[in-house]
């Protein structure tokens, strides 16, 4: 089926592709209004797709998705945390080195050049 429309787009239907494109002789499928046509799709959705226990399953697998996906970014997140740990603590060494004066900004210059 394929939609279509008449008198300068005011009856909106649908009708057979084959009808409509290659021959009447090859259907005999009568055009259907929209609003009968979607009317009747949207009611058999309702009573046979959109039911409590298909929304009820589809709800369960969307919390599983989301606690799954929940648990890799709070992996995520530790793993970043390890990171910014060890980076503190680098960074909290380098700043006792010059704060004792072991070591001088001319010895500094050419790593921080390079960073």
């Amino acid at each position: 089926m394929q939609g279509g429309t008449a008198k300068s787009g005011q009856y909106r239907y649908y009708g057979c592709y084959s009808r409509s494109r290659i021959s009447t002789s090859s259907c005999d499928c009568k055009a259907i209004n929209c609003e009968r046509m979607e009317t009747a799709v949207i009611d058999r959705l309702q009573s046979h797709v959109l039911t409590d226990e298909h929304l009820a399953e589809l709800l369960h697998l969307t919390n599983a998705e989301l606690a799954a996906q929940s648990s890799v970014t709070v992996k995520q997140i530790e793993v970043l945390q390890r990171q910014l740990d060890v980076k503190e603590r680098k960074l909290g060494k380098l700043y006792d080195v010059i704060e004792e004066g072991h070591i001088s900004s001319a010895d500094l210059a050419p790593r921080l050049k390079k960073l």
